[in-house]
């Protein structure tokens, strides 16, 4: 099947207002040539895409005005060209070339024949971008996936040799806590969230059981055990590596940065796999938790009991904006208007704070100044409306308030 192949040399990348990283000013040699000089070499590949016919969204990605076009030319391509010199410094590959060093392309190829759900994936040096992600409106794609699927780029060669979830997890623990900013409160929450939902079930099987209903004995045996594999070796679920990027963030900031190491965790995991690799040598989770006896003196095992029970006993802060408000000399009419936070529960405003803060992360600064223009209300009723699934707080919907949570949580302007 024939396809058209769309090639875009980038000359520089659009300014970003509160950036997770650095900016990169990547030079290219000339519109439609690939990087020879030796400036563009180091800051990273050059960077195609094409469209397959069959994606849904073919005619508006190949049409340069329209949403889609626009979105891969002034977003898509700039951002994975950034991330991937980010990610390629993070982690250096001593003993074998990438493929993907000097070129990599995004490929639109429609629906995944069989996860029609999967959003994104690589194969070689292709980076698939399925329909999925595109049938998401523009204002809430998360380019925060680039950053998974290029450190799986990162993870050649030993990426198809290595347990699946040291691989998922590294790559998951790089898009949410290296770039998304998330803390590990944001983990012990998520953690807390699909715990609660395997021990509701095993409660409700059990009271059909205790109801006279003894043909859900089976079933709920069988829940019961999803509990303790989950207590047990939940970061296991390479599936849903969430909870292994929470252990990982859990042993980055509790005990790897208490011994002064200059590397993260994920840099530390990422050359023990490509040394084994290197090796032609085997490295499991008896592997992993020998290393981190000696890199944090625990072991896996232990790190991953009290990870878990932590989070299952995780209790969210006291809200502090109009203290954090004060400080910042807002006066005390931004500290009253903040009043309507009684209103939201703990985690509504947080989990509207941090998709708030990834959305401000690729926006423009004067953007970003004008976020604090505008009056609690209409914030009020914007983080209310995503924490019910009908919208996305946009950056002109937020207020002061907001500002000051913010600034608590993730410590913008510290």
């Amino acid at each position: 099947m024939m396809t058209q192949i769309f090639k875009r040399t980038l000359h520089s990348l659009p300014r970003v207002g509160i950036s997770c990283f650095a900016t990169l000013v990547l030079v290219a040699a000339g519109p439609l040539a690939r990087a020879t000089d030796e400036a563009t070499a180091k800051s990273g590949p050059t960077v195609d895409w094409r469209v397959e016919a069959g994606s849904r969204h073919a005619q508006s990605l190949r049409d340069s005005t329209a949403d889609n076009g626009r979105f891969v030319t002034e977003k898509l391509i700039p951002f994975a060209t950034r991330y991937y010199a980010e990610l390629n410094a993070l982690f250096p590959l001593s003993n074998a070339a990438r493929e993907t060093d000097q070129a990599f392309t995004i490929v639109f190829p429609g629906t995944h024949p069989q996860l029609p759900a999967s959003q994104a994936g690589i194969n070689g040096n292709e980076l698939y971008l399925y329909d999925h992600f595109l049938d998401t409106p523009l204002s809430r794609r998360d380019t925060g996936l680039l950053y998974h699927e290029l450190t799986h780029f990162m993870q050649a060669p030993y990426r198809d040799s290595s347990p699946s979830w040291m691989v998922e997890g590294m790559a998951d623990f790089t898009r949410f806590h290296l770039h998304d900013r998330r803390t590990l409160h944001d983990f012990f929450l998520l953690t807390q969230k699909d715990l609660a939902g395997l021990k509701q079930r095993v409660a409700e099987q059990e009271k059909k059981v205790a109801q006279g209903d003894l043909s859900l004995t089976g079933l709920l045996h069988e829940f019961g055990k999803q509990v303790q594999d989950f207590a047990a070796k939940g970061y296991q679920n390479h599936l849903n590596p969430i909870h292994a990027a929470g252990l990982l963030t859990l042993i980055e900031t509790e005990y790897l940065k208490k011994t002064g190491s200059d590397k993260n965790i994920a840099q530390h995991l990422h050359e023990q796999l490509q040394r084994a690799y290197t090796l032609g040598q085997d490295f499991h989770d008896f592997d992993f938790s020998v290393f981190l006896v000696g890199l944090v003196d625990t072991p896996l095992d232990s790190l991953w009991c009290e990870y878990v029970l932590r989070a299952a006993q995780y209790e969210p802060p006291l809200f502090e904006g109009p203290a954090v408000a004060q400080r910042l000399g807002l006066g005390e009419s931004k500290i009253a208007s903040a009043t309507f936070r009684a209103r939201l529960s703990q985690q509504e405003r947080e989990q509207a704070c941090a998709r708030l803060f990834r959305h401000l992360c690729d926006e423009d600064k004067s953007e970003l100044e004008s976020v604090f223009r505008k009056d609690d209300q209409a914030l009020a009723q914007a983080i209310a409306d995503e924490s019910t699934g009908r919208g996305r707080p946009s950056a002109y919907q937020c207020g002061s308030a907001v500002k000051s949570t913010l600034l608590h949580i993730y410590g913008l302007f510290r």
